[in-house]
């Protein structure tokens, strides 16, 4: 058996919130331009608002602004798919099933808010691709009976 650092999970753990922290204004984002609104002042402040404190770490809040431009919205996408495959590295699906399988399906939500915005057929059709491997991947560690 090996010994695992006492602060790993929590240092995972925070690791997916603040992924999901950042996928969450993804989506906002998306859902927003989908129907063409435009953002509000308001929007920005509750997109930028630490909802949890960090203190006495080296992690700082990640700080966003609303928008549907593309590339902020891949730099969006890049911060929260980083934190989701760090946080991948302790929960395994050996050993966390559950885990992993909700950062696989936020993961997921991510390529399927981003892929709204890509008028390249091509990459839409390998973000696809790439939900649907994510996807497969999970499911021989998935009790049929649930």
């Amino acid at each position: 058996m090996s010994l695992i650092n006492k602060n790993e999970p929590i240092k995972a753990a925070l690791q997916n919130r603040l992924g999901i922290n950042v996928s969450e204004i993804l989506q906002f984002c998306a859902e927003k331009g989908k129907n063409g609104k435009d953002f509000l002042d308001i929007d920005s402040e509750i997109a930028n608002k630490e909802f949890f404190l960090l203190k006495n770490t080296k992690v700082a809040f990640p700080r966003t602004s609303l928008t549907t431009n593309m590339e902020v919205l891949k730099q969006l996408f890049r911060k929260a798919n980083t934190q989701f495959k760090r946080s991948l590295k302790f929960f395994d699906i050996e050993n966390y099933v559950t885990e992993n399988c909700e950062i696989i399906l936020q993961q997921n939500i991510l390529y399927k808010c981003l892929q709204k915005f890509e008028k390249n057929k091509n990459r839409v059709f390998k973000m696809l691709t790439r939900r649907k491997e994510m996807l497969y991947e999970t499911l021989p560690y998935i009790d049929p009976r649930f």
